[in-house]
Parts: structure tokens; sequence; C-alpha cells
């Protein structure tokens, strides 16, 4: 059964499961929905690790505008996509006043995705995966 814009979701094999896939669909249905995972104020949450190939983030919050501080060694080569995707994630999320320190060590784009929406959740209290 087909929903508006594209709302149905057909579960996949785990082995297929795709992180980025899943939390376009959340931003979707949270479109769809005129939803917002930030209707209360934010606390400081972290995710994440400073192990090679993944990104510590941590989300505090902030009264007037979104801020990222990017701390990587490729900062100078991968900085404005690293910025980008963290931005993206918050705003699909309905955060847009927070200070956000992101530390790099080498995370893909689902990656990040993953550990912004994870401290996302933690900082605002709210479930965007249920």
């Amino acid at each position: 059964m087909d929903r508006p814009n594209g709302l149905y979701y057909k579960p996949t094999k785990p082995s297929n499961y795709d992180i980025a896939a899943c939390l376009q669909q959340t931003a979707r249905c949270c479109q769809f929905l005129n939803l917002s995972i930030l209707t209360m104020e934010l606390q400081t949450a972290f995710a994440g690790t400073l192990e090679s190939g993944d990104i510590f983030v941590r989300i505090s919050p902030a009264t007037d505008q979104l801020t990222i501080n990017l701390k990587s060694d490729v900062a100078y080569q991968f900085g404005e996509q690293i910025k980008s995707v963290v931005s993206e994630t918050l705003t699909e999320l309905g955060i847009d006043k927070a200070v956000v320190d992101v530390t790099d060590k080498g995370a893909l784009d689902c990656t990040i995705r993953a550990r912004v929406t994870a401290a996302a959740v933690r900082a605002t209290g709210k479930d965007v995966w249920k």
C-alpha cells in the first residue's frame, strides 16, 4: 500500500540495512507530519568515539544560531563536507540553535549522520527511531 510522499517503508534484511536510508525516511516522516524533535530545551549530549574511522559529537544549547566547531586532521580537505553533513542532519531534525563540537577521525558521511542523530536524540530526549 503506497503512502503519500513516499512514506511507505519496506523492511529489508539486516545485512542490507542502510542507516542513511533510515535517516532519510525519518526526516520525510517528520516533514509529512510537520514534526520536529526539538520541542524542549537542549541538554549537553555526546555520541561517538575517538577511534579511527569514527567521529565524536558534542551538542550543547545555544541561544542564537547553529555553530559547528570542527577538529580534524583532514579539515583542509573534507572540513566543508563534514560541516555540511552535520548541519543538514541537525536541520532535518529541527535543531537550529546549538553549539556542536565535532572531532573527526576519518568518519564516513553515514557515520557522521548516525552520530549526530544519536547526540541530538540524547540532547532533546526525543527518540526519532520509534
